[in-house]
């Protein structure tokens, strides 16, 4: 079996919630422009718009197809991850995005979904991973800046995650996060 091991799919149906005001959240604004969708968190300047065609999923497959492979990872858009939000607000935010990317992928057999976690909190991104695996996700996608721009990955409020990651044998992909920085 080929399996290609990094891609981003960003439901429709996820898309659909955001623009027509279904979801709500007091920290998270959306916006079109152009055609696309840019999300903008807490008082930050909205993020790049998700990319056309990150919400297809037939054109993938056929793509995918016809260079053999069978399978696909895919995680989030990076740019939705939250990692900005109040914790609380961004657990709320990761379960909202988990559902659309687990509702979608089920349908779409060729799919290996990873989850969303708010790695502004070890604490809950642990509660979540754990949520997300009993759901079926294989594990999690997470950017390399854990508080919106900043922050590390060995900060050790983040052990609780690591140590769920690692008792429950979690896949994780460690993504870089556009545009942030390493103040070490």
């Amino acid at each position: 079996m080929i399996i290609d091991a990094h891609a981003h799919f960003v439901p429709q149906a996820l898309i659909d919630d955001l623009t027509s005001g279904r979801y709500r959240s007091p920290s998270v604004k959306v916006t079109t422009e152009g055609g696309g969708v840019r999300l903008a968190f807490g008082s930050d300047a909205a993020k790049r718009p998700i990319p056309k065609g990150m919400e297809t999923a037939d054109a993938r497959q056929t793509w995918l197809a016809a260079h053999g492979i069978d399978k696909q990872v895919v995680g989030g858009w990076l740019d939705m991850f939250g990692y900005d939000l109040p914790a609380d607000e961004a657990a709320d935010w990761s379960r909202f995005l988990n559902a659309h990317l687990l509702a979608a992928t089920r349908k779409l057999p060729f799919f290996i979904p990873l989850a969303t976690v708010p790695m502004q909190s070890g604490k809950l991104a642990a509660q979540i991973l754990e949520e997300a695996l009993d759901a079926g996700f294989h594990g999690a996608m997470i950017g390399t800046q854990p508080k919106g721009a900043t922050g590390v990955l060995d900060d050790p409020d983040l052990t609780p995650f690591w140590e769920a990651a690692s008792a429950r044998k979690a896949t994780l992909l460690v993504h870089p996060t556009f545009g942030a920085r390493d103040d070490r």
